[in-house]
């Protein structure tokens, strides 16, 4: 009888201590993967963490002009691509519009959700960064211009906040989006030559 209840407390603090092994062994890679993707995006750019935030909410891109808005006439949009296509034959850089209605996103967040669609989409050349994305929403009241890397120099930050003050926004009160995004396109394309 005495030995009989002493191979059943070891074997009773076997099972438990193989269930505590089992429960240790299956908790470690959670835990290794949460504390990694933490480092990684302490230590990663800003862009990586916005995607994990965007990415869904980028639909697949339909051409050059991603008019999911409905700004522009079938004509409008093909004038406006064909202005980017003999751009990128003539200077190898790409540029892509895409406009919206709205967005389930806040205001603030637009210029970051506006890198991550660039970079999703892949506008520019990847050994250039040559590329120039043109975003709109209404909802949001916001434009963006955002450019590669590759070409910064040349289109920089304040060249691009002229172009929509100056060139883009004008015609926007006037209520004629085609007009405003095709100016600020021409000059685009000026600023880069």
């Amino acid at each position: 009888m005495y030995l009989k209840k002493t191979f059943l407390m070891i074997g009773i603090g076997l099972l438990l201590a193989g269930g505590a092994y089992y429960l240790y062994i299956n908790q470690q890679p959670e835990k290794v993967r949460l504390s990694t993707l933490t480092e990684a995006a302490a230590t990663s750019s800003v862009v990586n963490v916005d995607s994990l935030r965007f990415d869904k909410l980028i639909p697949s891109a339909v051409g050059l002009v991603n008019d999911f808005g409905y700004y522009f006439t079938a004509q409008q949009a093909d004038t406006l691509s064909q202005i980017i296509l003999q751009n990128e034959k003539k200077t190898s850089n790409q540029i892509a519009i895409v406009t919206f209605n709205s967005l389930p996103i806040d205001a603030q967040d637009f210029d970051a959700f506006t890198k991550v669609l660039a970079n999703k989409w892949g506008v520019g050349q990847k050994d250039k960064n040559n590329g120039v994305t043109i975003a709109l929403c209404k909802a949001l009241r916001k434009i963006r211009i955002q450019n590669g890397y590759g070409i910064s120099n040349k289109l920089t930050d304040a060249n691009t906040k002229i172009i929509i003050d100056q060139v883009i926004f004008p015609e926007f009160i006037k209520g004629d989006y085609y007009i405003g995004i095709k100016k600020g396109l021409l000059k685009i394309i000026e600023v880069l030559q």
